[in-house]
């Protein structure tokens, strides 16, 4: 093995290789697998595959619903996936937003008015898209495309539907800063992207509304209602580009275009901030009163202010607890996600990743099999695994049972903002994990 050497901590290769050896020590051996197990109570004739699901993060208004991201890297039916939720013996509206076997089915549906519901997806001709006639309002959602800026793009992604190439989404409003922003692409892919952003918020004061979005830069466009807004500067101040509308009180509908090309640094700021001023916003909240000797004397300070947490709508989340394929074949579903990020001297950072299948449901006898790339053949439920940083893999389970078996295979692009050190045990522990994985999964001749 290479030695390597930590520039923070000054470790050397024989700390790494004493870590390694300790995490062979304690290795467990393969699991026994008994007899296999059939779905129950299939709803929806149909349907190929079920996701059960719990509920959770209720929505803020009953329009909002959940927002739920199927799974799909080659597990659902075509031509399109169409999906539908039962929850209490019950069909309930669902809808999709977007779909591609890399990013998965994007889905909207009717609040349950309960704690666990159940996603049946069949193959069907085309898509059954959400539309604002539809009642739902799904909010905040964020659709990006990388590897191109451009606002013809952008509204691509805001017709819904079929989705290319990397392009994914996320239900994600904003920050603490800026509860309703455009943040960037939070996956760590940089620029050049295009966005859509579906937001819903609530209007408390029927009346004249000055809507100013705080644009840093690039090419944005901003509707509300479906129309876009002309924004117009009216001064200098914070907020003082925008364009004043008459809302009726209830739910209004927003919706963020971007186009950001290379060079930007979504870390530095949002790529948009949505604010406005409302009929009863006051001086005071809206930054206090200026000065006899400022540009402004008399005036409030601000044009507008952030629209405030409680005035966002927002979609509830779904947690997926088992997959079942109809036929009683085993489903290859996984989670995924960052935990610390390695960059020893003279090589590229590394980025150990946390992989664990769904195994709720499943045969007693699977067996997990992974494909990260290259020789390795790592097996198990779950497998912790070095990837190079900042670039995109390719990730396969095989789970099977007997003579049956399905494959799952999703993007990664290997990302994260963890403050990794070697002077804390966490981080170790997920080095070691990493090591061990690898080490178990590489033949003897091949040098991880």
């Amino acid at each position: 093995m290479r030695k390597v050497l930590c520039p923070r901590c000054r470790l050397n290769g024989s700390w790494i290789a004493q870590a390694c050896a300790a995490a062979l020590i304690g290795a467990i051996g393969a699991n026994a697998w008994s007899q296999s197990v059939q779905p129950e109570g299939w709803a929806v004739k149909e349907a190929a595959i079920r996701f059960r699901v719990g509920l959770s993060g209720s929505p803020t208004h009953p329009s909002a619903g959940y927002f739920m991201v199927v799974p799909d890297g080659g597990l659902l039916p075509g031509p399109f996936p169409q999906a539908t939720v039962v929850a209490g013996g019950k069909t309930i509206a669902a809808y999709v937003l977007w779909h591609s076997r890399q990013a998965g089915l994007g889905i909207v549906f009717e609040s349950p008015g309960g704690s666990d519901a159940a996603v049946y997806v069949s193959g069907a001709d085309r898509l059954r898209l959400w539309t604002p006639e539809t009642k739902l309002t799904p909010s905040a959602l964020v659709c990006a495309q990388p590897g191109v800026a451009s606002l013809d793009s952008a509204r691509a992604l805001a017709r819904l539907g079929q989705l290319t190439g990397s392009a994914h989404f996320r239900n994600n409003a904003g920050n603490a800063r800026a509860p309703l922003c455009l943040q960037g692409d939070l996956t760590g892919r940089p620029p050049p992207t295009s966005f859509y952003m579906l937001a819903h918020v609530v209007v408390s004061d029927a009346g004249q509304t000055w809507i100013a979005p705080v644009i840093k830069g690039d090419t944005v466009e901003v509707r509300v209602d479906g129309r876009p807004l002309a924004l117009q500067k009216k001064s200098d101040k914070f907020g003082g580009t925008g364009q004043a509308l008459e809302l009726s009180r209830g739910i209004h509908r927003i919706e963020i275009l971007a186009a950001v090309g290379p060079g930007s640094d979504y870390t530095q700021d949002s790529v948009a901030v949505m604010t406005w001023k409302t009929p009863k916003d006051t001086p005071e909240s809206l930054g206090g009163i200026y000065g006899k000797n400022s540009p402004y004397p008399g005036q409030p300070r601000q044009d507008s202010r952030v629209i405030a947490e409680r005035e966002i709508v927002r979609s509830g989340d779904v947690r997926i607890r088992e997959v079942n394929l109809r036929d009683g074949t085993p489903a290859a579903c996984f989670t995924f996600e960052p935990r610390d990020v390695f960059w020893f001297e003279g090589e590229t950072p590394s980025v150990v990743y946390s992989f664990a299948a769904l195994t709720a449901g499943l045969p007693t006898n699977a067996v997990y099999s992974w494909n990260f790339g290259g020789k390795a053949n790592p097996v198990g439920p779950k497998v912790h695994w070095f990837l190079e940083g900042l670039k995109e893999h390719s990730v396969t389970l095989t789970v099977s049972s007997g003579d049956r078996k399905s494959s799952c295979t999703l993007p990664v692009f290997a990302y994260s903002t963890a403050k990794s050190s070697l002077d804390n045990a966490s981080t170790r522990e997920s080095f070691r994990m990493a090591c061990l994985s690898m080490i178990r999964s590489y033949p003897e001749d091949a040098d991880p």
